[in-house]
């Protein structure tokens, strides 16, 4: 849904794959592809289960209109900017902290697996039993495939659960960002480059007037990026300088293994600083 809005007139979209050093020009739906993420693994008795893409869908489905009209809206350089209801926020805000979880990268940082280790284990100890595993073997047991199996299971089922926020501790969380947590709105100021895309969802990008602070920006165009603000229920509309686009195309590029533009150019500054600091690590 978001690649769209970086794509050209031709429907293609240029890519950067940082470790081949390679630039890709194509659609959309080759990129950033995972099968089965938030498919729920069945065992023997019980086949696989989707409510999680299900669940995720009807998010991604309420904020795409509102996501097109705040994109459409600044392409026009309305002023004032069109305004967001309540409920269009909430929903952008659920949007913004799901995609966030939703990605390996962001959601090893919010949730560290060996927070879940006990659980993992116990799951694994009680399909022992169910496999009618005596409790002298369960050493033997732990240390085969079959042990195996069922952690990768466990642990693939919970990153699911955690794209939306099921397990306690992340619906808190959840519920803690659509209450305390506004909207920024940003477009590239006069001489600014365009804002770029990578897997990793969206950049935790430091604050350049308090050092120590971060924002979480999640480019939605290359003319748009929403940000979190802790101005309450409010949304801010801002243009960034081509230093505050710089800092966040860096950042992102900085956390993802594939970054994607519009515009080729736009890649530019991103490039030239990797090669360079990889020539200085070399």
């Amino acid at each position: 849904m978001l690649l769209r809005n970086f794509q050209g007139k031709d429907e293609k979209i240029h890519a950067y794959v940082k470790n081949e050093a390679k630039h890709i020009y194509t659609s959309p739906e080759n990129l950033f592809v995972k099968k089965h993420r938030y498919t729920l693994r069945g065992d023997e008795y019980s086949g696989d289960r989707y409510e999680i893409e299900s669940r995720l869908e009807k998010i991604e489905t309420r904020s795409a209109p509102i996501i097109r009209k705040i994109v459409g809206s600044r392409k026009s350089r309305l002023d004032p900017p069109l305004p967001l209801t309540r409920e269009e926020g909430d929903a952008v805000k659920l949007f913004l902290i799901t995609l966030f979880l939703r990605t390996d990268h962001h959601a090893d940082e919010i949730v560290p697996l060996d927070q879940y280790e006990h659980e993992c284990r116990a799951e694994g100890f009680r399909q022992a039993e169910i496999h009618g595993v005596d409790r002298s073997e369960w050493q033997k047991f732990q240390d085969g495939p079959e042990f195996s199996a069922i952690l990768e299971d466990f642990l693939h089922d919970l990153r699911a659960r955690v794209a939306i926020g099921s397990p306690s501790k992340i619906a808190y969380q959840i519920e803690e960002f659509m209450r305390k947590s506004g909207l920024l709105i940003a477009m590239p100021g006069k001489g600014a480059s365009g804002f770029i895309v990578g897997d990793c969802g969206g950049a935790y990008v430091p604050n350049l007037d308090s050092p120590g602070r971060f924002y979480r920006w999640l480019p939605v165009s290359r003319e748009v990026a929403i940000g979190e603000t802790e101005d309450g229920d409010n949304v801010n509309y801002i243009d960034l300088s081509r230093r505050e686009v710089n800092r966040i195309n860096w950042t992102t590029f900085e956390a993802s293994d594939i970054v994607v533009v519009q515009r080729r150019s736009d890649l530019d500054y991103c490039v030239h600083r990797w090669e360079n600091s990889s020539s200085d690590t070399r």
